[in-house]
């Protein structure tokens, strides 16, 4: 049990001793922490295909405006609710994303605060009730 409250220990002292202590409980520290797991490539995929989904649903907007045909304004409408939709589905994904990395760096604090009151008790000299 010992080497695992260390081992939490440790990787809390690694992000306690962040340099950016003012973004730690902030939705921008949240979103700066996703870029820094594993899974970076997966948010920055997400962020390129968001924004070609979002350029895309700008052209179909403007192309909309610009046909002359029914059958035109149509595929175009389409296409620009089609790029909007995806782009506000990436979006959730992301989100939750970045909540589960929330839950789970308020998790290990959770377990450093265990740790430390078990060994606290440990040591603390029994009181005779």
């Amino acid at each position: 049990m010992d080497q695992l409250d260390d081992k939490i220990r440790k990787a809390l002292s690694q992000t306690a001793e962040a340099p950016r202590p003012h973004l730690d409980n902030t939705f921008v520290g949240d979103i700066v922490d996703a870029f820094n797991t594993r899974m970076r490539w997966l948010f920055i995929l997400a962020w390129v295909k968001g924004i070609g989904l979002f350029l895309g649903f700008v052209y179909c907007t403007w192309q909309f405006f610009l046909q002359e045909t029914t059958k035109g304004q149509v595929g175009y409408a389409a296409g620009a609710v089609t790029c909007i939709l995806a782009v506000g589905l990436i979006d959730c994904i992301w989100m939750l994303l970045v909540q589960h990395n929330a839950t789970r760096r308020e998790i290990k604090r959770l377990e450093l605060q265990i740790a430390l009151l078990a060994r606290h008790i440990d040591t603390a000299p029994e009181k005779i009730a």
